[in-house]
């Protein structure tokens, strides 16, 4: 159904192979007999919105690239591809106007768009069974056209109490499962596409039109909402997130979340462009809030008010310096994630986390590169941790393993010497300190090294 007059282009072409009977639904059906209709690719799309928009010469010279590029924004979907021509048919055919609908991510075209064919796709999500709906407007938090890393998307559901493991399944399958029926019953998603193909080459995704409907439904509901503007009104919101980051800098932005929904916020979600240079988030002052991700962002330290927020359960940062001794004072932390803007270490340095960290026993994920678990000069283990990634081989001893019984995924970053010189053949080996643990990593359902 999400194909709607689209269909009308598919039909002509199979007429020619003797089909007499269109069948649309909601719910995918499974049955051999039955051709299912697919995304259209760029060619056809581009062809598609010229013949909309000038008959079957198509576009002229002039319009030709910007047309293939406005037509790749539908994503194939033909009755989007429809819309747009529609729209464009009523304005300025200009190499400016077009330039403009292209290049803004929110151009009165699509908006309007998009707007129009609610009425086609709300019912697809009002049929959803419930425990889909919430997992389904979560992925209106994430920036249209871009791919969506699922085990990034498993750790903050997760945090955010969504999950729970059911028998003998991992949360991890859960969602892999729920999200692969989305795509395979619902067609609400886009999920392990094929590689190569123009739309996705990785595996998961969310066409921008069911986005468009999960913001607007999700803010409705006072679920997520997705600030757009300095001016957004954002009263008793939940989760609140950004795919321009430097909107929380803005005084503005502060003082309407502030007033009207700290007390409420739950989730801040910074994702938009990476910048080169450091972003002040004024938008800190949550006592409640348990999500903060900003990899984002980049820091030059992490910020005294983010380890007072005591609530945190996931805790996403760009920043080059040292973990301080404080972040123990985040004991409910469950996901801790600092990325590096650069990576740069002195030949023959270690760095390590705070000691304090074996003091956080909730923390699950670890994700620190070229950061090393220190080894615990005391009686400590981490029980809930399952998975490391980013310490060196020679902090994954046997006394530091056994204090993390059910690891379950681990990632090693190797140094390679490119010197010769006189350091023991030992050192020069990064998989030396793996030789004896083996008991150790028995529980391990992945290894990775990193070079």
């Amino acid at each position: 159904m999400m194909y709607g007059n689209g269909t009308r282009e598919y039909w002509k072409t199979w007429k020619k192979s003797n089909v007499r009977v269109l069948l649309t639904s909601r719910k995918r059906i499974k049955a051999s007999s039955f051709l299912e209709l697919r995304l259209l690719d760029e060619e056809e799309s581009k062809k598609l919105l010229g013949e909309k928009l000038f008959g079957e010469e198509g576009f002229p010279d002039q319009l030709k690239e910007l047309g293939k590029k406005i037509a790749c924004k539908c994503e194939g979907l033909p009755l989007m591809i429809v819309t747009v021509a529609e729209l464009l048919s009523k304005e300025d055919k200009t190499l400016q106007y077009w330039s403009e609908i292209y290049e803004k991510q929110h151009n009165s075209v699509f908006v309007d768009a998009y707007n129009q064919i609610l009425e086609v796709l709300s019912p697809s999500y009002d049929y959803l069974p419930q425990y889909f709906k919430m997992l389904f407007l979560y992925l209106g938090a994430f920036p249209p056209y871009s791919d969506i890393d699922t085990n990034e998307l498993f750790n903050r559901l997760s945090a955010e109490g969504f999950l729970e493991t059911i028998g003998n399944q991992t949360v991890s399958d859960f969602i892999q499962n729920r999200l692969a029926e989305l795509a395979a019953l619902y067609n609400l998603v886009i999920f392990k596409f094929k590689p190569g193909s123009w739309f996705s080459k990785r595996e998961f995704r969310v066409h921008s039109c069911w986005q468009h409907l999960c913001k607007k439904e999700a803010s409705r509901i006072k679920f997520l909402h997705v600030v757009q503007s300095y001016d957004d009104v954002m009263k008793d919101q939940r989760r609140l997130c950004a795919h321009c980051n430097t909107l929380f800098a803005f005084k503005e932005v502060y003082d309407s979340i502030k007033s009207e929904c700290a007390s409420t916020t739950r989730s801040l979600l910074c994702y938009g462009p990476s910048h080169q240079y450091p972003v002040p988030l004024h938008a800190m002052d949550f006592k409640l809030l348990r999500i903060l991700d900003a990899c984002k962002v980049r820091f030059y330290h992490i910020p005294l008010e983010i380890l007072k927020l005591v609530c945190l359960k996931y805790l996403a940062l760009t920043c080059n310096k040292e973990l301080p001794i404080s972040i123990s004072n985040l004991f409910h932390l469950q996901f801790l994630i600092i990325k590096r803007h650069i990576n740069i270490r002195k030949r023959g340095g270690q760095s390590y986390m705070p000691m304090e960290i074996w003091n956080m026993q909730e923390l699950q994920h670890i994700d620190i590169f070229g950061i090393d678990l220190p080894t615990p000069n005391f009686d400590a283990t981490l029980d809930k941790l399952t998975s490391l990634f980013g310490v060196s081989a020679k902090s994954c001893t046997g006394e530091i393993l056994k204090r993390i019984p059910n690891l379950r995924a681990l990632a090693i970053q190797m140094e390679l010497k490119p010197y010769d010189d006189d350091d023991d053949a030992d050192d020069n080996n990064p998989l030396s300190d793996l030789g004896n643990i083996s008991k150790e990593l028995q529980n391990l359902m992945g290894l990775v090294f990193v070079v």
